[in-house]
C-alpha cells in the first residue's frame, strides 16, 4: 500500500501480484482500478516479473487460468527463470493443457529440477521431461492423471499398485528385492506369476503364458514386472509411464514423517535443511522478500545463519545470475568504510596507487550482504 510512482515497476508489479494472490483467498481486496494499474506496468516490467505476475493471477483465476499460464510460461522462457517455468508447466499439466516442449528447453527444465531436489509432483514433471520422447499418442489427455499417479508413487508407492495395473491394463504384478520374496499384486495364474519372477531383470516386453510381460529396474536392486492377457503390445506412451513408475520403486522401509512445510523455491530447499514446523514462518518470509529490490534486515546470535538466510533470498530471487558479495563490516574502520563500500580512485590518499571497485559497484544488479553491521 505504501508503494508510490517512484517505486521499480517490477516491484510494484510484484506486490499487486501478492495482493491479486491475496485478495483471491479473501485477504484483502483488488478491484478494477488495482487491476488496471498493474496491467500497465507490464510493458515497463522485466520478463522475470511479467511471468511472475501471471502465474499468481492464473491462480486467481482458477478454471479460466489457461491464456495467463502459457503467457507465464512465455515470459518465463524468455526471462530464462527455469523455476518460473516449471511452476507454469505444473499449471498447464493439471489442466491438461501442457504445450510442446522442445527437446533443447525439456533438457534445460529437466536439469534445473534434478538439481535442486524436487519433490511431490515437480518430481513427476522431472520424470515427464526426462523421457526422450513425449507421450504423444495419448494426445496429451491422460498426462495430468500420469504426473499425479508418479507424484504419489514417489510419497508412497504401495498406494499406486493396482492403480498402475489399471493403466497398463494388466492383471498381476510383481516387484522383486533382491534376497526378499516376491511381492504379488493384482491376480493372475501360477504359471503367470512363475514366469514373471523368472523374467526378473527383464528391460521391455516378452512374451509370456498367454499373454505379455514387461519390466523395468527400480532402485536399489529392485524390479517391477507386469503381466497382461493377449498378444498385443504395450501402448507407447503406458510403456514410458511404467518405466518412470518403476523408476520410482524403491525397496520397503521404514516410513519417514511427511516434512510439515509447504512446497520452497528449490534454491531455498537446497540451502536450509529443516523439519521442523517452527522454521516455516522463517522460511516464508525468505520467499516473500525474494522477489524484492528492497533492503533487508535479518538479525540473530552469532552462528544462528544469518548469512545462509541472505543467501537463500539472493538465490530465490530474479538477481540469483548477478554477484553475490559478501562483506564483513567488523573488518571494516572508519576510515576504511568509504574507500572499501564505494571505492577510490588513484592518488585519492596516500597507498592508493590503483583504482579500486567498492563491494557496492561489485554488487551491481546483484545481492550485497553487509555481515555485523551492529
Amino acid at each position: 500500500e505504501e508503494l508510490g510512482e517512484a517505486t521499480e515497476p517490477n516491484d510494484r508489479l510484484a506486490a499487486a501480484a501478492l495482493a491479486r494472490g491475496a485478495a483471491a483467498k479473501g485477504e484483502g481486496h483488488f478491484g478494477a482500478g488495482e487491476m488496471k494499474r498493474a496491467e500497465a506496468l507490464l510493458d515497463s516490467a522485466s520478463p522475470y516479473f511479467r511471468a511472475y505476475w501471471h502465474l499468481l493471477s492464473a491462480q486467481a483465476q482458477g478454471p479460466q487460468g489457461d491464456e495467463s499460464l502459457e503467457q507465464a510460461l512465455r515470459d518465463a522462457r524468455e526471462a530464462r527463470s527455469a523455476h518460473l517455468a516449471c511452476r507454469a508447466l505444473l499449471g498447464l499439466a493439471e489442466r491438461g493443457a501442457l504445450p510442446v516442449i522442445e527437446p533443447e528447453e525439456r533438457r534445460w527444465l529437466a536439469r534445473f529440477l534434478s538439481e535442486n531436489r524436487v519433490r511431490g509432483p515437480e518430481r513427476g514433471l522431472l520424470a515427464y521431461l526426462g523421457e526422450t520422447s513425449p507421450a504423444a499418442s495419448s494426445g496429451g489427455q491422460d498426462l495430468p492423471a500420469d504426473l499425479d499417479l508418479l507424484s504419489r508413487a514417489e510419497a508412497a508407492p504401495e498406494g499406486t499398485l493396482d492403480e498402475m495395473l489399471r493403466r497398463m491394463g494388466a492383471t498381476g504384478g510383481c516387484r522383486i528385492t533382491p534376497g526378499e520374496a516376491p511381492q504379488w499384486w493384482g491376480s493372475g495364474t501360477a504359471e503367470q506369476r512363475l514366469a514373471l519372477a523368472a523374467a526378473a531383470g527383464l528391460r521391455g516386453e516378452a512374451p509370456g503364458p498367454g499373454g505379455t510381460m514387461m519390466g523395468h529396474p527400480g532402485q536399489a536392486g529392485l524390479w517391477c514386472g507386469v503381466f497382461r492377457p493377449g498378444s498385443a503390445s504395450f501402448p507407447a506412451d503406458v510403456s514410458a509411464l511404467f518405466r518412470l513408475w518403476a523408476r520410482l520403486m524403491v525397496p520397503p522401509q521404514e516410513e519417514v514423517p511427511p516434512c510439515p512445510l509447504g512446497p520452497l523455491h528449490p534454491a531455498v530447499a537446497r540451502l536450509i535443511l529443516t523439519r521442523s514446523p517452527v522454521m516455516a514462518d522463517l522460511l516464508g518470509k525468505i520467499e516473500r522478500a525474494a522477489p524484492f529490490a528492497f533492503p533487508v534486515l535479518i538479525t540473530g546470535e552469532a552462528g544462528s545463519g544469518k548469512e545462509v538466510c541472505a543467501r537463500s533470498i539472493h538465490e530465490a530471487s530474479p538477481r540469483s545470475g548477478k554477484p553475490w558479495v559478501p562483506a564483513n563490516c567488523a573488518n571494516l574502520t572508519g576510515t576504511l568504510a568509504a574507500s572499501q563500500l564505494f571505492g577510490h580512485r588513484r592518488g585519492a590518499f596516500t597507498g592508493a596507487d590503483k583504482d579500486r571497485e567498492g563491494y557496492v559497484e561489485t554488487a551491481r544488479g546483484g545481492t550485497l550482504f553487509l555481515d555485523e553491521v551492529g
